[in-house]
């Protein structure tokens, strides 16, 4: 049985020193031995509550381990959008293919300006679009409007390059259409099963890509997928700089499905390329 993890990480070498006396298996005691007790599931390593309760006088509990580059996954950040004044990071594993949204706790919560922050050899910045970003997680934390979600483990994120605009359509996706044709999507269908969310991010070529400001400085964009015209909410964090600038764009968008808001999940523009 899997139970919360320990927030302080011990390194496999430490484990070893200190229970190496005390468990025998198959008639040896060996460092191997201690690594075979180590389960490996989603890129990251968790001690079993065997080696843990040797370790903590026998509190059912388990540990991560200390683990190097080698066990983080690599994505490439196709969004870093602004919610609740924070960060809403998301991108593709670089291995798999697959949508992958870091949140800071099991409810989805955005991240910090700090969590959603990288190292290179030049220094520590702010995680932006198009970069191959090195992280890590605790463990897979879906709900059923966002089953992407992946609970961060805490440690700093690093930076292996980024990917040209002239690479972004090697990672379009191509629905049908983006969770229906209307703006938003009735949080009780979600819930209820009724409407089943198989991804809540998307990477879209589009047409007719209009941006605006609306009622008071809201930002919208406007547009057409697959004949089908939208009208969505921008949290891209460079709606401003963008429209001031009447800066060229690809017609790729990166669309979400936000959180539950007064009974609705709302669809939004979190990156225009």
């Amino acid at each position: 049985m899997e139970i919360e993890i320990m927030p302080s990480p011990i390194k496999l070498s430490e484990i070893y020193a200190a229970i190496k006396d005390e468990i025998v298996i198959d008639g040896c005691s060996d460092y191997k031995l201690i690594e075979k007790l180590v389960l490996g599931k989603f890129n990251f390593k968790l001690v079993s509550e065997q080696v843990w309760s040797l370790l903590n006088h026998h509190k059912k509990q388990m540990v991560k381990i200390d683990t190097v580059d080698a066990d983080m996954v690599e994505i490439v950040i196709l969004a870093n959008s602004v919610k609740h004044g924070q960060h809403c990071v998301a991108g593709k594993c670089m291995s798999t293919g697959r949508w992958i949204r870091p949140v800071s706790n099991p409810q989805g919560a955005e991240l910090s300006h700090e969590q959603a922050k990288y190292r290179n050899p030049y220094g520590t910045y702010g995680v932006k679009p198009l970069q191959k970003i090195q992280m890590g997680f605790s463990r897979h934390v879906p709900l059923p409007h966002q089953p992407e979600n992946y609970l961060i483990d805490g440690n700093l994120w690093h930076q292996n390059f980024s990917i040209g605009l002239g690479e972004l359509p090697q990672y379009l996706d191509e629905p049908v259409d983006i969770w229906g044709p209307d703006n938003r999507v009735q949080h009780a269908l979600i819930t209820s099963g009724i409407y089943s969310v198989s991804q809540s991010l998307y990477l879209i070529q589009v047409e007719r890509l209009r941006l605006y400001n609306k009622d008071g400085g809201k930002r919208r964009a406007s547009f057409s997928y697959n004949s089908i015209a939208y009208d969505l909410a921008v949290t891209d964090p460079k709606f401003d700089e963008i429209v001031k600038d009447n800066r060229e764009f690809n017609h790729i968008l990166c669309v979400s499905l936000g959180e539950e808001y007064n009974g609705y999940c709302y669809k939004l523009v979190a990156t225009i390329f």
